[in-house]
């Protein structure tokens, strides 16, 4: 028998160690060997028995088409069993995909394209269809009410990326009256735990003076900060405060071309001097 087969067979054969408190680890250990299917096995007993990082991980396996056909729509069900649960990556990754909302997609044996060659064919007879092989649909609506429910609960329990999402909502409005001290706090919680995403919106939030008033020395600082770690957008910015903003200090070196040569200068607030490297 193949082993693809004999995986399916597993997965829906009653099992005597439904009680075993194991379970969750037998999983686990299936899932880095590969064993994707088993690892769906043990995390569904698992989820039987109430453990929400069970509900969880088989939210990712539909999410990353690891031993089931990928569905977000599928994904969303199990990691909505896992937030309701109190699970915090579950409650930010359904803060993420309500935010985002995913289309369902079309292509060759893609299940959106399946359902509407059914319903084409079918007519009113495919709905039962359709609600018996997609329970789930095939796409998640935009829903930034729920985004901004779960983000609150996930930032709420101290999550940085989602502190620094809801940051965003709160200045933009999304779910929410526009409120920019909120989403100043939310920027400040992130940037505490050195969330590189913190740190570059309370950058934006001074060089903008969203809230506060403009000061290019403390947005350079905190695009500083998020730079060190990597963030692109801090690192575009603060080149284009080395070059652009004014009010500041000639550089003492440009750039050749698009080479890395540093720009340098010193950035001055009342407490903090800041050598500003690109």
């Amino acid at each position: 028998m193949m082993e693809s087969a004999r995986s399916l067979l597993e997965l829906f054969r009653p099992d005597s160690s439904r009680s075993d408190p194991k379970q969750f680890e037998r999983g686990l250990e299936a899932y880095e060997n590969g064993r994707y299917l088993e690892a769906l096995r043990f995390w569904r007993l698992a989820s039987r028995a109430g453990k929400p990082e069970a509900d969880y991980r088989i939210g990712l396996l539909y999410a990353r088409n690891e031993g089931v056909i990928g569905s977000i729509p599928d994904a969303v069900a199990w990691y909505e069993r896992a937030a309701l649960k109190g699970h915090l990556d579950a409650q930010f990754q359904l803060g993420l995909i309500y935010l985002n909302g995913v289309k369902a997609t079309l292509g060759p044996n893609r299940p959106e394209m399946w359902r509407q060659s059914t319903a084409a064919r079918l007519g009113d007879k495919a709905i039962n269809l359709h609600d018996l092989v997609f329970p789930n649909g095939t796409g998640v609506a935009k829903d930034v009410d729920a985004a901004f429910l779960w983000m609150s609960v996930a930032a709420e329990a101290g999550k940085a990326e989602a502190q620094s999402i809801l940051g965003d909502m709160y200045a933009n409005g999304q779910g929410c009256v526009r409120d920019h001290a909120a989403a100043l706090r939310w920027y400040q919680a992130a940037a505490e735990q050195k969330a590189a995403s913190g740190e570059f919106a309370l950058g934006d939030v001074y060089y903008q003076g969203r809230g506060v008033p403009v000061d290019f020395a403390q947005a350079a600082i905190w695009y500083h900060k998020a730079a060190e770690q990597g963030h692109v957008r801090a690192q575009v910015a603060l080149a284009f405060m080395c070059l652009k903003a004014p009010g500041f200090p000639k550089m003492s070196k440009r750039p050749h071309g698009c080479s890395r040569a540093p720009l340098r200068m010193t950035i001055r607030s009342r407490s903090t001097t800041l050598r500003c490297c690109g």
